[in-house]
C-alpha cells in the first residue's frame, strides 16, 4: 500500500509509509493534506481499507507506462 500512496501522491516511500503508520494509529486526517479524505469515523483498520481501495494499483499501473519502465532501468 505504500509504494501506491507514493506513486499516487507522488510523494517518498518513506513519507507515505509514516502516512500510513499515523492511520493506523487513527490519524486519518493526516492525509487531507494529500487531498484524502477519509470519514474521521472510521476505525482504524477501516481507514486502511478504504485509503487501499483509493490508492490500490497505482504503482503496478505506473511502472507499465514508458515513465515507469525508465525508472526501474535506471535503477537496475
Amino acid at each position: 500500500m505504500a509504494a501506491d500512496l507514493a506513486r499516487d501522491k507522488n510523494i517518498g516511500l518513506e513519507e507515505a509509509g509514516q502516512l500510513i503508520g499515523l492511520v493506523m494509529f487513527g490519524n486519518a486526517r493526516a492525509l487531507k493534506a494529500y487531498g484524502i479524505t477519509l470519514d474521521e469515523s472510521l476505525t482504524p483498520l477501516e481507514a486502511l481499507g478504504e485509503l487501499q481501495k483509493k490508492v490500490a494499483g497505482q504503482a503496478e499501473a505506473f511502472s507499465n507506462t514508458f515513465e515507469g519502465q525508465s525508472q526501474v532501468f535506471k535503477e537496475n
